[in-house]
């Protein structure tokens, strides 16, 4: 079973679905929390079933051959590796709440999460909102 959903719900469905005798693919981030993550690795575990999660960038075909020219000494001896995070981690003004959609059953939606006000990334700066930059119609609405 692939989980696709928000964050919030990843565990509960994960934990549903290996009770009905399921493997499990599930998106990134699995859990939102350590202790969240031992539960559903315990629980995993004691079923005997299989649980994995997807990384984009673990299937490039250019990060497969820099790790094979890394094991294989191609590189020399490495003794430290640079990496990099964007430059500025000022978050985004958050846009004003806004009603919920009466085609939405918000209570459900939210699941284990906690209340919080509906909000339009919509709405976020284009420039703020690397799923706004890259047109994601995923990310359209959200809460915040």
């Amino acid at each position: 079973m692939m989980i696709s959903t928000p964050d919030h719900w990843h565990v509960p469905m994960a934990i549903l679905a290996i009770q009905a005798g399921k493997d499990v693919c599930c998106e990134k981030p699995l859990t939102r929390s350590i202790p969240e993550g031992r539960l559903l690795s315990d629980f995993v575990s004691r079923q005997g079933r299989v649980l994995r999660t997807d990384s984009e960038f673990r299937s490039i075909r250019a990060f497969h051959r820099a790790a094979e020219l890394a094991r294989n000494g191609r590189l020399g001896r490495l003794e430290w590796i640079h990496t990099v995070v964007p430059e500025t981690d000022d978050a985004a003004p958050m846009p004003p709440p806004q009603s919920v959609p009466a085609e939405l059953d918000f209570d459900l939606w939210l699941g284990p999460a906690p209340v919080a006000p509906t909000t339009s990334i919509a709405s976020i700066p284009a420039t703020t909102c690397p799923a706004a930059r890259a047109g994601c119609a995923a990310a359209n609405t959200t809460t915040a």
